[in-house]
C-alpha cells in the first residue's frame, strides 16, 4: 500500500467515526432531526432557520473578529521588533564610534606620555624656570572602577614643595607645567606667606598625571 492509500484510509477512518458520533450509526440522529424539523409549525421552522442562520453569522463575526485581533497583535508585535531592532542597530553605531573615540584617547595616552617620568620632568622645568624644588613625591591613585580607562591607565598625584617664590613666577610655572601637553594639570595648591616677606610665599603643588600601565 502506497504512503496516499494509507492516509486516504487513515483520514476516511476518522471521517466515519466523526459521522458516526455525530449522526449514528445508521444515520438515527439524523433521521431524528429531520423527523423533529419536519414536525414542528412553519413558525417555528422560521424560528428555527433565524436562530441557526444568526448563529452561523454570529460564528463568522467571531471568526472574522479573533482573525483581525490577532492580526493587529502580529502587526504590533513587528512594529516593536522593528523598531528595537532599529534601536540596536543605532546602539551598535554608537557603541563603535565610543570606542574609536576611547581608542584614539589612549593612543594620545600612550604618545604624550611615552618615556615621562615625572621627577626628572619636574626637575628639568624647575632649572629651565628658575625655581627651587625643595621636594617631590609621586602617589598612584585608584581610578574609579567606571571608568573605561581604569583597565589602561593609572592616575599619578605628585606633590611639589617649592619655596620663596613669588606670584608671578609660580603662575607662569604652573602654565609651563600645563603647556607641556603631558596630560599633567594642577589639581590643588596651598600658599603659605613668610614673616616680614610679602613677595615671595612658601607653596604646595598638586599635580594630577597620567601614565600608562605596563
Amino acid at each position: 500500500m502506497s504512503i496516499k492509500d494509507q492516509i486516504n484510509s487513515t483520514f476516511g477512518k476518522y471521517t466515519k467515526l466523526i459521522k458516526t458520533r455525530m449522526f449514528g450509526a445508521n444515520n438515527e440522529r439524523l433521521d431524528f432531526l429531520m423527523d423533529s424539523f419536519y414536525k414542528l409549525t412553519p413558525p417555528q421552522r422560521n424560528l428555527f432557520f433565524a436562530v441557526g442562520i444568526a448563529a452561523v453569522g454570529i460564528l463568522i463575526l467571531s471568526a472574522f473578529a479573533l482573525y483581525f485581533a490577532e492580526v493587529r497583535s502580529l502587526e504590533s508585535e513587528l512594529s516593536q521588533s522593528v523598531s528595537s531592532l532599529q534601536e540596536l542597530r543605532k546602539q551598535k553605531v554608537l557603541d563603535a564610534a565610543e570606542e574609536k573615540r576611547f581608542s584614539r584617547l589612549v593612543d594620545t595616552i600612550r604618545v604624550k606620555t611615552r618615556g615621562l617620568s615625572f621627577k626628572p620632568f619636574f626637575e628639568k622645568l624647575t632649572k629651565e624656570k628658575g625655581v627651587t624644588m625643595k621636594d617631590l613625591a609621586e602617589k598612584d591613585v585608584d581610578m574609579d572602577a567606571n571608568n573605561p580607562l581604569a583597565d589602561s591607565v593609572r592616575e599619578v598625584r605628585i606633590e611639589l614643595r617649592v619655596p620663596q617664590i613669588s606670584i608671578p613666577r609660580l603662575l607662569n610655572f604652573i602654565t609651563e607645567v600645563e603647556k607641556s601637553e603631558r596630560y599633567i594639570r594642577l589639581q590643588d595648591v596651598k600658599i603659605t606667606g613668610q614673616y616680614g616677606n610679602k613677595l615671595y610665599f612658601d607653596t604646595t603643588l598638586m599635580f594630577r598625571g597620567y601614565a600608562l600601565k605596563k
